[in-house]
Formats: C-alpha cells, sequence, structure tokens
C-alpha cells in the first residue's frame, strides 16, 4: 500500500528525516502482518513460505517450488510456473 503525503511549502531537511522514519515503521508493520498471515496459516502444516524481494513479501506454496540454487549470500528459487525469484538470503536459512 502507498501512502500519499502531500509536501506543502518549504521543506524543512528534520520533517523529511520525521516522513523517512514513519514511512520505515508502516514497512516493517506490514512485513509483521504478513509473517503472522504466514504463521497462521501454516500452524498445522507448512504449506507456504514467505520470500522478501524488493517490492515487499511473496508468498509461495511450496508444492510450486522445483528446486532452490545457492549463489554466496543469495538464493534463487525456481517454480513450476519457469518463474525464478532471487532472494538475498541464504540457502541455509531456508533449510
Amino acid at each position: 500500500m502507498i501512502r500519499r503525503i502531500p509536501l506543502l511549502g518549504p521543506i524543512n531537511p528534520l520533517q523529511i528525516l520525521e516522513l523517512e522514519k514513519k514511512l520505515s515503521v508502516d514497512n516493517q508493520l506490514q512485513q509483521m502482518k504478513t509473517r503472522l498471515e504466514v504463521l497462521l496459516e501454516n500452524k498445522n502444516e507448512f504449506r507456504k513460505i514467505a520470500l522478501p524481494t524488493f517490492e515487499g513479501i511473496k508468498m509461495a506454496k511450496l508444492e510450486d517450488i522445483i528446486r532452490c540454487e545457492s549463489d554466496n549470500n543469495y538464493t534463487t528459487f525456481y517454480f513450476k510456473s519457469r518463474e525464478k525469484l532471487m532472494v538475498s538470503k541464504t540457502i541455509k536459512e531456508y533449510e
């Protein structure tokens, strides 16, 4: 969700810093909400995995993942749909 905040009049650099903090907190809250949703969905068995991307968190069904490939501090996920997704976490974190 993108929040639009109007900037009026002369801009104070301190206001920009305050806005940046608010946006960071909003992003963290959204990520926490997504993680909680995954946890509740998977409370009896793991069916999905949360993959952090630049755009946010992508929810992937485990059954749709064909394989994972490690590249130093990155992991590439390959899906049945022929899509692939690189995330900035090691494969060890997904084990």
